[in-house]
């Protein structure tokens, strides 16, 4: 993992308490995570529900009846 500030090779430092790997910079000394997956862009629905959502909208039930 490179450091976004100083470009340089940062050594692995620990877990963030979500579970992804913390970084920490030799140079320069900050600290960051490694990059969130998201494979539905910005969406913070979990996938499960997004998956049922879109099912449910395929067969005609409207968003507010799939939500609850």
């Amino acid at each position: 993992m490179t450091c976004h500030n100083c470009k340089t090779e940062c050594k692995r430092s620990g877990k963030h308490r979500n579970g992804l790997h913390r970084f920490k910079c030799s140079q320069c000394s900050k600290t960051f995570t490694e990059a969130h997956e998201r494979p539905l862009d910005e969406m913070r629905l979990p996938l499960a529900k997004a998956e049922m959502i879109l099912k449910m909208l395929c067969e005609g039930v409207s968003v507010r009846r799939a939500t609850n």
